[in-house]
């Protein structure tokens, strides 16, 4: 009897500590996403910059552009499910190649 309450009660401790270790884990996730929205406000702020050199670097942090190009002949990426605020639909990416720059995936 008393090896049964050990046991449950060392289980519920470890049930407090993974639940406690997955809130931690959430408000880390909850920092970073705050940065990246900054980020991506900071750069919608900021003038455009020339696509071409702009494609070649690589890298994660959003960048505002502006250039020409063309659209490459590779079918599109449709993902649906995809969510803004309340709306659900869908998300359609295609190839895009710059002129004098790598080609890239562009969220239409």
């Amino acid at each position: 009897m008393v090896k049964r309450r050990v046991l449950l009660a060392l289980f519920g401790l470890c049930l407090v500590l993974g639940f406690s270790a997955l809130g931690r884990w959430q408000l880390g996730r909850g920092v970073e996403k705050e940065a990246m929205l900054a980020e991506a406000a900071a750069a919608l702020a900021a003038p455009a910059r020339p696509l071409g050199p702009a494609s070649a670097q690589a890298g994660d942090e959003a960048l505002k552009v502006s250039g020409a190009g063309r659209f490459l002949d590779t079918p599109p990426l449709w993902l649906d499910n995809q969510r803004r605020g309340q709306r659900v639909g869908i998300r359609l990416y295609c190839a895009f190649a710059p002129d004098g720059g790598a080609p890239l995936l562009v969220d239409l």
